[in-house]
């Protein structure tokens, strides 16, 4: 019959059970901890987006049902302070939704864009947070030259095509002198793109096509992209809940030997 008494084989056994037990129920309590406090019903906070290339602009719009003052800050994804963003404070009111522009911080990763909405009465009083996901990502440069083969100058629309689709944003006027050649680039933005892809610089001059090598499909450029999933923080607390999932059941099924007592005893 196994006893409950100190130093007894149950107890070595429960033991160090309960203290795996309490590790997992503090990572957990750390996790839901960390879930948003968002109260739509009152406030809110959208981005203009939801991936920005480092060092651009995003664009938040903060609103509610009455008048509320506001904190807001960028975190990283250890719930930190970005100290390269300033901390902004004001006020907004039910006809007046306001606008907070926010640089993205030089290092890629996954950001949260952190509002504390207050009391107009009493700024002591929170009345709710929003805490808004934002991804800050390198861009992909793709690079291309233009040459000019004809007798004059020419000017010209061109524009990226990757994997056959024209990218908004990727337009520019390029003038290239006779006999002379022309670099241009393209900073590619997307949240989540990996494996090979291929690009090319069309016109929508297509005459151009013929004295400027360079332009259209039949200078397509194969590349290769790098996963941007920046989610690796995520997986990595998966694996060490398991792992001590994992330690709890071999500590619970792992024998206790008996060493030191007589044998009659044991």
């Amino acid at each position: 019959m196994v006893r409950l008494q100190k130093g007894g084989v149950l107890t070595k056994k429960v033991m160090p059970v309960l203290a795996i037990a309490v590790m997992l129920m503090a990572g957990g309590f750390l996790v839901l901890a960390s879930d948003d406090g968002t109260d739509a019903a009152i406030t809110n906070v959208a981005g203009d987006r939801t991936y920005v290339e480092t060092g651009k602009n995003v664009i938040f719009t903060l609103s509610g049902d009455a008048a509320y003052k506001y904190e807001a800050m960028l975190i990283d994804s250890s719930g930190n302070r970005v100290t390269s963003v300033s901390t902004v404070t004001g006020t907004i009111s039910p006809s007046s939704p306001t606008d907070r522009t926010v640089k993205a911080p030089a290092a890629a990763g996954d950001y949260r864009y952190h509002v504390k909405f207050f009391s107009v009465e009493d700024n002591s009083v929170l009345v709710s947070e929003v805490k808004v996901p934002i991804k800050v990502v390198d861009p992909i440069i793709l690079k291309a030259t233009l040459k000019n083969t004809g007798a004059v100058s020419v000017t010209t629309n061109v524009f990226f095509v990757v994997d056959g689709q024209r990218m908004e944003g990727s337009d520019s006027a390029v003038t290239i002198p006779a006999g002379g050649s022309k670099e241009i680039t393209y900073n590619f933005v997307v949240s989540d793109f990996s494996g090979s892809h291929s690009f090319y610089v069309g016109s929508d001059d297509t005459g151009m096509i013929g004295p400027i090598e360079g332009l259209g499909p039949s200078y397509a450029v194969s590349f290769h992209a790098q996963d941007t999933n920046y989610d690796w923080l995520n997986y990595l607390m998966v694996i060490v809940v398991m792992i001590l999932i994992l330690l709890l059941i071999y500590v619970y099924r792992k024998p206790i030997k008996n060493y030191g007592k007589p044998k009659g005893r044991r």
